[in-house]
């Protein structure tokens, strides 16, 4: 995935399906991070959502939380 941002020249990509659980932010490389929400950490992770956002963008995230 972050190479086909890198090569069509993306900052920010919304991933619909990502088979998480919990909360979080990956540091992926130094150039990319990804901010994910999923199900609690107690059940199957079989949903959630998540941003893969290139580091200059990411450094304007305050903050990621999940909602109910």
């Amino acid at each position: 995935m972050v190479e086909e941002a890198k090569r069509c020249s993306l900052d920010i990509i919304g991933i619909s399906s990502t088979g998480r659980r919990g909360c979080s932010t990956v540091e992926l490389d130094d150039e990319w991070k990804f901010f994910y929400s999923g199900v609690e950490p107690a059940k199957f992770a079989q949903a959630g959502v998540g941003i893969l956002v290139s580091h200059q963008l990411a450094n304007c995230v305050d903050e990621w939380i999940r909602q109910e």
